[in-house]
């Protein structure tokens, strides 16, 4: 069991690490749009009430 098990663990070790900087990426690059999208919002909102 503990071999087979060390067997799965290992690629999956290999995949996850190759994949963290790349969904790290991908969720920065999200916030960084929510951000955006949030602030250029909030600039129409106060041209619009102003």
């Amino acid at each position: 069991m503990s071999r087979r098990g060390g067997r799965w663990v290992e690629p999956h070790r290999c995949i996850v690490d190759h994949s963290i900087p790349t969904s790290a990426y991908f969720s920065s690059s999200q916030n960084i749009l929510k951000v955006f999208t949030r602030v250029l919002y909030a600039a129409e909102m106060t041209v619009l009430l102003s």
